[in-house]
């Protein structure tokens, strides 16, 4: 556990965390160091929002720090890149200095990673910033009866057909992770661990090939997404298949496109079932499976039978 980690563990409440992190951005300024040091320290109070009184106050304050830390770190690289002070590729993990003497990513103690998603964010127009921003402050506290699936009948607790997850396994080879399930559903999805709604998985620690069929609440799946979103790029999740709605003009959906790596569109309303109820329920709306990871031609010939599947170029 980092240093950064227990001291969170340490603060006891989440308003002098949130104040310690307010200093650590402002102290920070345009030192991609101090940046990265805050943007772990905003990491460690959403990991232990949960041992706080108001553990939603912490969770939304630390998401909206790692944007405005993504953003300004994001600039920073990009500049560097323009002068010509920082070699703009990949290679960013050995300490050799470049041939034009201009710094590596490990010089600045960045992996690529995380320098890639802070130039996606400073990437953005003000204006997507701004709505994504606002959008992650807005969000309402977490309301346990949303937690469930809505397969568009007003009853919560419909699972995914055995297909999907199936192919998912094929795909990764298993599944070490469902961050929001129950004991029935996971008879279907077969992770190796699994959290439900009183174990509110968005404290807990995400790791592996995950499957995720998220809470579809708005003020919920947002949190689940861009969680999925960061603990990929931090390679924490090596693998994931997300079973979502297609509205893709959501911000958790874009959000989530940013670092996927093919995408499913089935041809038909996908049928959920409960093992209490004879018959299937049709939602609402259509839906997709997102696939975030290397193995993107195991997943297309895999997921080709449910309708449309493409890669991410």
């Amino acid at each position: 556990m980092s240093k950064l980690s227990l001291g969170v563990q340490k603060v006891a409440d989440e308003v002098t965390a949130m104040a310690e992190l307010d200093r650590m951005i402002e102290a920070a300024g345009e030192d991609l160091g101090r940046l990265r040091a805050a943007e772990e320290m905003a990491e460690a109070l959403r990991r232990f929002s949960g041992k706080y009184e108001d553990r939603h106050a912490a969770r939304v304050a630390a998401t909206a720090a790692k944007l405005k830390i993504a953003r300004t770190g994001g600039r920073v690289l990009k500049e560097m890149a323009n002068r010509g002070e920082r070699d703009a590729g990949r290679g960013g993990d050995r300490r050799s200095p470049s041939r034009d003497g201009s710094v590596k990513l490990a010089d600045l103690g960045l992996t690529p990673n995380r320098s890639s998603r802070w130039q996606a964010v400073a990437a953005w127009t003000l204006a997507s910033f701004d709505q994504r921003l606002a959008a992650v402050l807005s969000e309402a506290p977490d309301d346990a009866d949303a937690v469930a699936r809505d397969a568009g009948s007003g009853d919560f607790e419909w699972f995914t057909p055995p297909a999907y997850t199936e192919a998912a396994r094929h795909v990764m080879g298993g599944i070490d992770l469902d961050p929001a399930s129950s004991a029935a559903a996971n008879e279907n999805v077969q992770a190796t661990t699994y959290y439900t709604a009183g174990d509110d998985g968005l404290v807990q620690n995400w790791s592996g090939r995950v499957w995720m069929n998220p809470p579809y609440a708005a003020k919920l799946v947002w949190s689940f997404c861009d969680k999925l979103a960061e603990d990929f790029a931090s390679e924490s999740v090596t693998q994931a298949c997300v079973l979502l709605n297609n509205t893709t003009e959501t911000l958790w959906f874009q959000r989530l496109g940013e670092v996927a790596s093919a995408l499913c569109l089935p041809s038909r309303r996908i049928h959920f079932w409960h093992p209490d109820k004879p018959e299937a329920e049709s939602p609402k709306q259509g839906q997709a499976v997102i696939y975030l990871g290397p193995n993107v031609r195991e997943f297309c010939t895999e997921f080709k039978d449910f309708g449309l599947t493409a890669a991410f170029v």
